[in-house]
């Protein structure tokens, strides 16, 4: 008897050393796949960062082209503005050379009865 329970003792050491290896196996897989998903993530978390500093960079360079064009046409409209009012002045003055033309041929045409 005492030889049988030997033999069930030394079968149940096998088996819960073999069970211990097993899970030893089973942990070490877990650890492994955990730290290769933590890898994963920070080469993730890298390639978001990199690509969140380049939009950073173009959004930059964007509100620096919309200053830049502001003042331009800020520029511009000072230039418009001036550009209506020449307008506006040699309008008035074909006006005036109009008004001044009829005014001429009047006077010539008076000067002419006059003298003929």
């Amino acid at each position: 008897m005492e030889n049988k329970q030997e033999r069930d003792y030394s079968r149940i050491k096998a088996s819960s050393a073999k069970a211990f290896d097993k899970l030893q196996e089973y942990l070490l897989a877990e650890i492994n796949s955990s730290g290769e998903d933590l890898l994963l993530l920070e080469n993730l978390n890298l390639a978001a960062k990199t690509n969140f500093d380049k939009l950073s960079t173009e959004a930059q360079n964007s509100l620096a082209q919309a200053t830049k064009i502001q003042q331009t046409y800020k520029q511009l409209e000072l230039y418009l503005s001036q550009t209506d009012t020449i307008v506006s002045q040699v309008e008035d003055l074909e006006l005036l050379a109009n008004e001044l033309d009829s005014y001429s041929k009047t006077l010539e045409h008076k000067f002419s009865q006059f003298l003929g």
